[in-house]
């Protein structure tokens, strides 16, 4: 008994330990955490992780037309096209190819449109790895203490523990993850329009509407 009470008072600390570190968990908080508290000795970055992303609007003949000149661009600049209609596509390039695949891009029709925006990442990321580095170990602990479990009780309390501790590492390691596919592949979200075409009583229109507009230019 003495035994398994000091396992329960080993587990109490650890569970209180892991809970004051998973309270701000990662990309979903809502304020990064500040650089100041991302110390870690194992936890290092060479340089800050950047996600662009990018907005254009097109005006084309035919949107229908499309999917296979993005789909090529997509795939030149390393990336692939995410979902495409006559009225909306999204696509994902190489972030160090973004201006270029959007050059190429804007040549497809006339631009009515276009931004970028930037989000800088570092600190979620830092935060997610580092609460990684912590749960990793307390799930090490834990499995230390199952191997000198003596009981099924003990067993099935450090069991219990561990369960809590590999789904909170599954969650830092897929926000890992998508933090770092989305740093690597730049989003380009596209609006299409369809370009009117003109009949040939809309031309006539159109000719005699230009025709006017030169006289009053003159006058």
């Amino acid at each position: 008994m003495i035994y398994l009470s000091r396992i329960f008072v080993f587990i109490g600390v650890l569970f209180f330990l892991t809970n004051c570190t998973g309270s701000k968990m990662g990309y979903l908080s809502s304020e990064p955490v500040q650089s100041e508290v991302l110390e870690s000795k194992d936890v290092k970055l060479k340089e800050r992780i950047m996600i662009y992303e990018a907005f254009l609007e097109l005006v084309v003949l035919e949107p229908d037309s499309l999917r296979e000149p993005f789909q090529k661009i997509a795939q030149k600049y390393e990336g692939y096209l995410v979902r495409f209609s006559p009225e909306s596509a999204g696509i994902r390039v190489k972030s160090e190819n973004l201006n270029q695949a959007l050059a190429e891009l804007e040549l497809l029709g006339k631009v009515r449109n276009k931004r970028i925006t930037g989000e800088d990442v570092t600190d979620y990321y830092l935060d997610a790895q580092i609460r990684l580095e912590n749960a990793e170990k307390t799930r090490k602990r834990f499995l230390e203490l199952l191997d000198k479990a003596q009981n099924v009780e003990e067993i099935l309390q450090i069991e219990k523990e561990l369960g809590r501790i590999n789904e909170q590492i599954d969650l830092l390691k897929g926000k890992i993850n998508a933090l770092d596919q989305r740093a690597a592949l730049s989003l380009i979200e596209i609006n299409i329009h369809q370009k009117v075409k003109l009949g040939p009583l809309g031309y006539i229109t159109y000719g005699l509407y230009k025709g006017v507009a030169w006289l009053f230019v003159r006058n």
